[in-house]
């Protein structure tokens, strides 16, 4: 009700609601969207060396829905030199939908909320309220923090299909600036409790997809040492180390492998790596975890041009859209020594920056070393992640 009387021109004459996003923003990859995924594309092919362009040794892996295979497509036009096909692997992609002790715990278990609904009904909250319906003499509306919410939500769609230099739709105009700050916090209670460090379950779940990535950098380092020991003993003929014949050389493996999920992919898999952690105090604060009451807290640590802090979990600044975090493997050698397991590094880059995860390697030595993050994250490999054990046998309730 509240969204087809703002859509209504003489209702608020000062103010446009469009519905560029077609009022289904969850469903399609907008025009806007398609524009954003080719450019990525374009830049991560400006950082890789010219081979990693060819279809042959590449796969792509895409959830079935019909957005995320459109973004796969968008992004491989501009990365690769030919067509690749794009395999569906949902139960990967889509592990939350698959995990029943999160769905019943978690998902649909409104205790855990409890933060988010404390915030929702509380003093921040219903202030912005007040002053939305002053500002606009919306007395007669009924409006509650619930619809803010969601007109909050509509503005990030609406603000994402924006055309460049078009004005600001009024789905944001309807607020204050400082009104934006509250209902991002609103939103980040729900999805910190909902997605990640409060619940172990939350980012355990994403062990299928994470273990399927440390797999796929232990075969590729793998068969690039075993081509580096033939080539030293001799080994011929052909492959880019000049040992692809050797029989003590390892299958041949992909040089680069992309999976194309969701919001709900990215996330959990970034709580865990260790990133982003309000429970771990640090010198940017911190300490414990997001609550109702921290909303005075976190304006004080938000410094715009600090972020992203390493351990302040905001959401829009995680997983943007076209959000994404990259598995860069690098051949590190050390001078005189035989090649090793121990030479590969693992860069990440989280929307493009580079970031170090696991902070209680911190002071471990850098670059991180392959053999290092895979001991780390042993437990989420294939040959020992248990699924059923996480997801499906019956665990006690969730409650904050």
């Amino acid at each position: 009700m509240c969204f087809m009387y703002l859509t209504n021109p003489f209702s608020l004459p000062n103010l446009d609601f469009p519905l560029e996003s077609g009022g289904n923003a969850s469903k399609v990859l907008l025009p806007s969207g398609v524009e954003e995924l080719a450019q990525l594309g374009i830049r991560f092919r400006n950082i890789v060396p010219d081979s990693f362009r060819l279809a042959s040794g590449a796969l792509v892996v895409s959830s079935q829905t019909e957005r995320t295979l459109k973004s796969a497509r968008a992004f491989i036009s501009k990365f690769f030199d030919e067509e690749v096909p794009i395999t569906e692997d949902s139960e990967r992609l889509r592990f939350f939908a698959y995990c029943t002790n999160y769905i019943e715990g978690i998902r649909k278990n409104k205790t855990v909320r409890s933060e988010y609904y404390k915030f929702r009904d509380g003093a921040a909250m219903n202030r912005v309220l007040a002053e939305v319906i002053s500002d606009y003499n919306l007395e007669n509306m009924n409006l509650t923090t619930d619809d803010l919410s969601d007109i909050h939500k509509m503005a990030g769609h609406e603000v994402a299909a924006m055309k460049p230099q078009s004005p600001l739709p009024g789905w944001v105009r309807l607020f204050r600036p400082g009104h934006l700050y509250v209902l991002e916090y609103l939103s980040d209670l729900k999805q910190y409790w909902t997605k990640a460090n409060p619940f172990p379950i939350n980012y355990e779940q994403v062990c299928p997809l994470w273990g399927a990535i440390m797999e796929d950098l232990l075969k590729a380092a793998t068969h690039d040492r075993d081509l580096l020991v033939a080539q030293q003993h001799g080994g011929g003929g052909g492959g880019d180390r000049g040992a692809e014949g050797d029989s003590s050389v390892s299958q041949p493996h992909r040089r680069s492998v992309f999976w194309f999920g969701h919001a709900e992919t990215l996330l959990p898999l970034v709580i865990k790596l260790g990133l982003f952690n309000e429970s771990v105090a640090t010198e940017s604060g911190g300490g414990e975890h997001l609550m109702a009451s921290g909303f005075e807290s976190r304006l004080r640590r938000l410094r715009l041009e600090d972020l992203p802090v390493h351990n302040l979990f905001r959401s829009s600044h995680i997983i943007p859209f076209a959000g994404n975090i990259a598995f860069l493997l690098f051949h590190c050698p050390e001078a005189g020594e035989e090649p090793s397991l121990d030479h590969y590094c693992v860069e990440v880059r989280l929307n493009e920056q580079v970031v170090e995860i696991i902070p209680e390697l911190r002071d471990a030595p850098r670059p991180l070393r392959l053999p290092r993050l895979l001991d780390f994250f042993k437990a989420c490999l294939p040959t020992t992640y248990n699924q059923a054990a996480l997801c499906d046998r019956r665990t006690p309730s969730y409650s904050p």
